[in-house]
């Protein structure tokens, strides 16, 4: 004999579904107006191109025996505690090779004699570009020398620098520089991720733990 249990469905109301639909209504605009306030309240200034088609300087600053590329803006008064970013454009590659033409033990600080073939085709020191061909101490490496670090990865390094200056400074002098911070831009998992070998400074060309490279990779 079949036993009946007994069952309860919940029908909502023409009443209840309006209260219900009106609160979600309240909620979503309440956060969309939020959104949109934090969203005008941020404010852009460029992009401000410094370089041409060919990475020639659109307008150019020598001091010394440096020229650096300039650019002139002048920010809104009311912009507090702005963030500088570099937008890269023509910038092509195979994603799928470029992701992984790295090696792990060579990043974590172990020299190795012969690295990965995932790097191919940048392992060796003669696979990089002329300015990469010296470690940070200024020693020439040889050109059969395994790159460290090697990999596309690394060759394609973007390593611009920017400084900014006080509006109208004639020259770049350390008193009308505007300071920016540069701290804390990997995460601290990442940070745990690259290492430098021991003496370093004379046997790579680029420093694992700077955080423009962490952050790069």
């Amino acid at each position: 004999m079949n036993q009946q249990l007994p069952r309860k469905m919940n029908v909502p109301t023409p009443c209840k579904t309006i209260v219900i639909f009106s609160l979600l209504t309240f909620c979503f605009l309440t956060l969309g107006i939020i959104f949109l306030a934090f969203a005008l309240s941020i404010k852009t200034i460029g992009p401000l191109k410094y370089v041409d088609d060919d990475g020639n300087c659109l307008k150019t600053h020598v001091v010394g025996p440096t020229t650096y590329c300039r650019v002139d803006f002048t920010p809104d008064d009311t912009i507090k505690s702005p963030h500088v970013y570099i937008d890269i454009t023509n910038f092509y590659s195979s994603h799928r090779n470029f992701a992984k033409s790295i090696d792990r033990k060579q990043l974590r600080g172990t020299e190795l004699d012969d690295p990965s073939s995932l790097c191919s085709p940048i392992e060796k020191v003669n696979d990089l570009f002329d300015w990469q061909k010296t470690t940070v101490d200024g020693t020439v490496l040889s050109a059969d020398a395994p790159a460290y670090p090697c990999g596309q990865i690394a060759k394609y390094f973007f390593s611009d620098t920017l400084e900014l200056y006080k509006t109208g400074a004639a020259t770049f002098l350390a008193a009308d520089k505007i300071n920016l911070d540069q701290s804390d831009l990997a995460h601290g998992y990442e940070k745990t991720k690259y290492k430098n070998s021991d003496n370093w400074q004379s046997k790579q060309w680029l420093d694992l733990e700077n955080e423009f490279v962490q952050v790069w990779f």
